[in-house]
């Protein structure tokens, strides 16, 4: 079983704080209901 220093479920808000946690050398997984981050379903979404 892998461990992780951080589970993000969701990746609204919560990909900023992954990706600086990600940048200080700790381990980070993201659950997302979707098949990528910020997919349709998502009201965030940058290439729109």
């Amino acid at each position: 079983m892998r461990k992780f220093d951080l589970i993000v479920i969701g990746s609204g808000s919560g990909l900023e704080v992954s990706a600086d946690v990600s940048d200080a050398g700790q381990s980070v997984a993201i659950i997302e209901k979707g098949p990528t981050p910020y997919s349709p379903h998502h009201k965030s979404r940058p290439w729109a």
